[in-house]
């Protein structure tokens, strides 16, 4: 489900990207599915977003593409690796769980079901538990479910708290905002600003 809408983005970005006059058409299609909904919305104006939308992108995209795509794969690489690490630190070796098992319940199984909040957890968990279980023995299933808890806590904890503790040494590397303050006279009592009209 998730790999079919993301599909479905690339697909609409390319045929964005492939004219102008496809471009406006998408733009114009778009705004007369959204005015049975909300009548006032301009016709114009969404052809022309269409437009500014595709000339934004069209001088990155094939640049900055296969460099999204690359550093992609690199991210499934290394939570795969760290899934594979967890399972053997936990005891189940390559006779129960080869790495090719892994890497066709971590892709095939895994990913589609990221959907769900937080990388579809829980949901996710028990799909890989019973990938694995079900190429295995059933005797690997507390192995596993402890596998996936290491993996859960590297994956979806770590980076949370890290992430927590860099947005707060940000916010206090922020400079404190200057406050004026009303000038006072001498008996300490403030005296109103006197805005002065050039002319």
């Amino acid at each position: 489900m998730g790999s079919d809408r993301g599909q479905g983005a690339l697909t609409a970005v390319l045929l964005v990207l492939r004219s102008g006059a496809l471009a406006r058409m998408l733009g114009t299609r778009a705004d007369r599915a959204v005015r049975r909904v909300r009548p006032s919305v301009d016709p114009e104006a969404w052809a022309e977003a269409c437009l500014n939308f595709r000339a934004d992108i069209s001088a990155t995209f094939r640049r900055g593409f296969p460099r999204s795509v690359f550093a992609y794969c690199r991210m499934l690489a290394a939570d795969l690796l760290v899934l594979v690490l967890c399972l053997r630190f936990v005891g189940v070796g390559p006779e129960e769980a080869s790495l090719a098992d892994i890497a066709i319940a971590h892709a095939f199984d895994y990913y589609p079901f990221t959907l769900f909040p937080f990388s579809g957890l829980g949901v996710v968990d028990a799909v890989i538990l019973a990938s694995l279980v079900s190429t295995g023995d059933t005797a690997l299933e507390a192995a596993v479910v402890a596998a996936l808890i290491v993996w859960r806590v590297f994956t979806v904890l770590v980076p949370v708290l890290l992430g927590a503790r860099a947005v707060a040494t940000w916010r206090r590397t922020l400079p404190t905002p200057l406050t004026h303050r009303p000038p006072r006279d001498r008996s300490g009592r403030t005296t109103p600003l006197v805005h002065h009209a050039w002319r």
